[in-house]
């Protein structure tokens, strides 16, 4: 039996390096998806390495923040829900994007998601800690 020399080995590295990376379960750009209700639905994804760092806190946490942005409390009380986990610019992307497949996937109605998109994302961004203070920047028409 012929014993596999040191170049061949090497040679078969960057096949694995291809074979890895073409197995990699993270989206690179947009993800497109039709929701149950016919609504296409447009999601970018974070950078990789942002997502990896993010994702296990936010995955950790998601059920309960969806929740949150289902229920009747003031935007106010839902932008101090999500505030930990979206601290920093990268982990509200990372945030956004996993909402965004929620509403992708028909979890969350047009209206969570349109208040997430418009008041509390915005909020959380910005800082801001009322509706109002949003509403009196926002650019006149």
């Amino acid at each position: 039996m012929r014993r596999p020399t040191l170049r061949a080995a090497l040679l078969q590295v960057p096949t694995f390096a291809i074979w890895l990376s073409a197995c990699s379960t993270y989206p690179e750009g947009p993800i497109r998806m039709v929701r149950p209700d016919g609504v296409s639905v447009e999601c970018n994804a974070p950078a990789q390495e942002i997502a990896d760092a993010a994702l296990p806190e936010i995955g950790a946490a998601l059920s309960g923040l969806l929740e949150t942005l289902q229920s009747q409390a003031p935007v106010e009380q839902k932008a101090d829900e999500f505030r930990p986990l979206a601290s920093t610019p990268a982990e509200l992307d990372v945030l956004d994007y996993r909402i965004c497949l929620e509403f992708g996937e028909g979890v969350l109605d047009a209206a969570d998601f349109t208040q997430w998109r418009e008041q509390i994302r915005p909020m959380l961004a910005t800082g801001m800690r009322s509706v109002s203070e949003l509403t009196a920047r926002a650019p006149s028409a």
